[in-house]
């Protein structure tokens, strides 16, 4: 049966007013936006932006579309910018990266540059709507600390210029030969995977997971914006670790795919079954916790083996972070040896502290090297 998405209608009125899980109104190109207005990619030419309300969609308010015209029937249709980007990256690409194809004019940096995440985060920022209180709040925030904002990248960047690359490579093999990754130099074929991505020059790698499609997962780590709020952890500007989202797609240079999700959960049955997993607080609102699935669950087992100095998450501080110190002395053990925990542990009632979560991790880790 055709999906209710991709029927085509005789004229434009239908398309935006008759379709039976959808509702749509014309919209205009705001800043920001790609203008695809004229563009013709495969059998379709865009005609003008929208607004669309689907019907079963669990987010708020409207999604940005496009109307579109089928050049071999002339029928009308709605296509969602996702849609529209990848059409975008596979009819008109210059060139490739990984298997995916890109616009060279739409990546002005290719790379990680600090003077280029200065001016984002100050478009980010000045970019919030005066017309609401909180925002003026917020925005008045981050521009008073702008600098320690800058600064905090500067220390990242000193630190990850301060490792071994050895050493750095022996525990990106050690999390690849333990689950069976595999590097792969195209992303567009693979689909529900984990994928540890190599950031060889700043010796960091980066685990996290796929569930529709790991090249538009990929993408949209190459094209997120600086969020200033996500920049810091626990609010300190000193050990706060730089985000896998700051590199820009240049920066990678390896990527590695597990695909064997339910091998994995079978060698690890004992991590797996921990119920402190059972929950996550990734996507938490309040006492709110989401109810892992197999796949998020190989996705904590391999985050949790990555030792802290390597891997970027946003659940990790830098290795300055007071917190290791303390650990340090109190365990006898050096800094290097620790792992920050990627979920929360609890009890019937509440999730404790971080800190306790963190003595009670390396309790267990010392008496296991005993």
């Amino acid at each position: 049966m055709k999906e209710k998405s991709l029927i085509e209608f005789q004229s434009e009125e239908d398309a935006l007013y008759h379709a039976e899980s959808y509702d749509a109104k014309k919209s205009k190109i705001e800043k920001n936006d790609k203008d695809y207005t004229g563009l013709e990619m495969g059998n379709y030419r865009f005609l003008y932006p929208v607004l669309v309300n689907k019907y079963d969609s669990l987010s708020f308010g409207y999604l940005k579309g496009w109307m579109v015209q089928n050049l071999n029937n002339n029928k009308f249709k709605i296509i969602l910018n996702l849609n529209a980007s990848q059409m975008y990256a596979k009819y008109c690409s210059d060139t490739s990266y990984f298997g995916m194809g890109y616009m060279k004019s739409d990546f002005p940096y290719l790379r990680f540059d600090i003077n280029h995440f200065k001016q984002e985060f100050l478009d980010e920022v000045n970019n919030y709507d005066e017309d609401f209180d909180y925002q003026i709040e917020t925005k008045r925030s981050y521009l008073n600390e702008a600098d320690k904002y800058f600064e905090n990248i500067e220390k990242n960047l000193e630190y990850f210029e301060s490792l071994e690359f050895e050493k750095y490579n022996s525990e990106l093999n050690r999390i690849v030969n333990r689950f069976n990754f595999k590097e792969i130099t195209d992303i567009s074929i693979y689909k529900k995977c984990l994928y540890l991505v190599a950031l060889d020059d700043y010796k960091q790698f980066y685990v996290g997971k796929s569930v529709g499609g790991l090249k538009n997962r990929i993408r949209k780590h190459w094209s997120a914006k600086v969020i200033p709020g996500r920049q810091i952890w626990k609010g300190g500007f000193d050990y706060s670790r730089m985000k896998f989202d700051n590199f820009k797609m240049h920066d990678t240079t390896r990527i590695f795919v597990c695909d064997c999700i339910d091998d994995l959960i079978e060698n690890n049955k004992a991590i797996a079954d921990d119920p402190r997993i059972e929950c996550s607080n990734t996507f938490s609102f309040g006492d709110f916790y989401e109810i892992m699935d197999n796949l998020a669950k190989a996705e904590r087992i391999v985050i949790n083996e990555c030792k802290c100095m390597y891997c970027l998450s946003d659940r990790v501080p830098l290795m300055q972070s007071p917190e290791y110190d303390a650990l340090s002395v109190k365990y006898g053990m050096d800094k290097s040896e620790m792992k920050i925990m990627h979920y929360n542990q609890f009890d019937k009632y509440k999730p404790l502290e971080r800190t306790a979560d963190l003595i009670s991790m390396i309790e267990r880790l010392g008496k296991r090297n005993k």
